[in-house]
């Protein structure tokens, strides 16, 4: 025979079995299973001990001031930080515009009519 314990939830007042064989069953008759072999009572009524002198503490978004010292510090700590990355995309990206710059002369030149020559005189 299974031995059973049984819990009564606050909210609805609803008995819960917890069978040995791991599976939770609801008064009325819907079975749930549990994974990982844990046998729990129903969410949030776990039958531990009641918590006491945990201290939250909160404060409204009306009372908070999201873009205190915005300007003051905020202006200053981006330049500094884009300054310190500009090594690292200011050189790759000039040398990239330096290619782009190049291509598109040299592709202007061979289009034209002293490219033409030129590129005939290569292929022949």
């Amino acid at each position: 025979m299974l031995s059973l314990s049984s819990a009564v939830t606050e909210k609805s007042k609803r008995t819960i079995y917890i069978l040995k064989d791991f599976s939770l069953k609801v008064s009325n008759s819907s079975t749930i299973k549990i994974m990982g072999g844990i046998r729990h009572a129903w969410w949030g009524h776990l039958g531990g001990p009641v918590q006491r002198g945990v201290v939250t503490y909160s404060l409204s978004p009306y009372e908070q001031r999201a873009f205190a010292g915005a300007l003051k510090h905020g202006v200053f700590n981006t330049y500094r930080r884009f300054m310190s990355q500009l090594p690292y995309i200011g050189i790759p990206g000039l040398f990239a515009y330096g290619i782009y710059r190049w291509g598109t002369e040299r592709y202007k030149y061979l289009q034209s009519k002293a490219g033409h020559a030129e590129l005939q005189a290569i292929l022949a």
